[in-house]
């Protein structure tokens, strides 16, 4: 990864390569010895998990995952959310949130 951080700071394809394949074999890594991977996971994982166990019924993975990103961007940037933003081509996937 060290060799590959301005290629992940410009999001160009090398870059994302290098943070997927971390990430992909950090996990296994954890399964493999008996650990589990939750620690390498972030807040969308983290708000996931927690609505799980608090409402004791599961979810789309990935709805309530991208859902938990978009929160505690929100939180961390104190962004408000409107529907502009939320409009293709605002907010956070492009880098732009508008306030």
């Amino acid at each position: 990864m060290l060799d590959a951080t301005d290629d992940i700071r410009e999001v160009n394809d090398r870059g994302v390569h290098t943070l997927v394949s971390a990430l992909r074999w950090g996990g296994a890594a954890f399964n493999n010895t008996g650990w589990n991977p939750r620690p390498i996971e972030g807040s969308g994982h983290t708000f996931f998990y927690s609505l799980e166990h608090l409402i004791h019924r599961p979810f789309l993975h990935g709805q309530i995952v991208g859902l938990g990103l978009l929160l505690w961007y929100t939180i961390a940037t104190e962004t408000e959310i409107t529907d502009a933003w939320l409009d293709e081509g605002q907010g956070w996937l492009t880098g732009s949130a508008a306030s």
